[in-house]
């Protein structure tokens, strides 16, 4: 069977890909409470459907623990992510707080700039369909690099197509910013915040740490410590030292306790 991938296992457990674990636990328990076979006469048509739906349900609560299954500091994050050296949660030590702007996390490897001279060489390549080569052409027009004109529509376009393609994860961070600001496209804030935690979920540092600062200061969604402190926690697993200064900054959670 193949495995699922994070938004069907969001829409089986009948949420919006923006929710939080703590929303995901809860309706996985509330389904189970409807679907359980247990729950059915046994022999009967719907205890059959129960017992597939309930093994669909099953399976995308666990697909999405193993995305956010170790705990550190009441925050779960991936096991698959490796603590950074020096990653202290909790510290009593002060430091400076960020002062960068809200979403202008950028990192530099991703903003390489196309020269004039390559532009044509690579629009070739994206209109062939090379996802790298259509993230390239949207942060030129997005920012007006290598001759490009500062077009945000155009940017939309080949994120999106680059997102669509093959789930480009920098294309659908870029992307969700413009989503959720009205950027060249409708303002969509539920879009946006979906375009993020997608790229998040699967191990986009960027997407991560605005996520975090979203969930900091209440910026595009409802303020939560407890989601900022686990979209920080996933960038610090990830390396980040900003996201580890920050969990040191930040008070703790409660933590949870695990069931199922």
């Amino acid at each position: 069977m193949q495995e699922m991938t994070i938004e069907e296992c969001f829409r089986i457990l009948e949420l919006n890909p923006c929710a939080s674990f703590t929303e995901v636990k809860e309706s996985w328990r509330l389904l189970s409470q409807i679907w359980h076979p247990d729950k059915h006469n046994p022999g009967t048509k719907v205890y059959t459907f129960a017992e597939q739906r309930q093994l669909l349900i099953n399976n995308a609560y666990d697909r999405l623990k193993q995305c956010l299954e170790v705990e550190l500091d009441g925050v779960y994050f991936p096991a698959s992510y490796a603590q950074p050296a020096g990653y202290a949660p909790r510290s009593k030590e002060t430091t400076t707080p960020n002062q960068e702007k809200f979403c202008a996390y950028k990192r530099k490897s991703e903003y390489k700039p196309i020269l004039a001279s390559e532009f044509g060489a690579v629009l070739q390549k994206a209109k062939a369909g090379d996802a790298d080569a259509q993230f390239m052409l949207g942060v030129a027009y997005e920012l007006g690099l290598g001759g490009a004109p500062m077009d945000l529509s155009a940017a939309a376009h080949w994120y999106e197509r680059a997102t669509k393609a093959c789930n480009h994860q920098s294309s659908m961070h870029r992307l969700g910013y413009l989503f959720l600001y009205g950027l060249g496209v409708a303002e969509d804030i539920e879009q946006g915040l979906r375009l993020w935690k997608s790229a998040a979920l699967h191990n986009h540092v960027d997407a991560q740490m605005d996520l975090a600062r979203a969930y900091e200061v209440g910026e595009k969604s409802k303020s939560s410590a407890e989601e900022s402190r686990r979209w920080y926690a996933m960038a610090a697993r990830n390396g980040d030292e900003q996201a580890a200064m920050k969990l040191a900054e930040l008070p703790a959670t409660k933590t949870f306790k695990r069931t199922g």
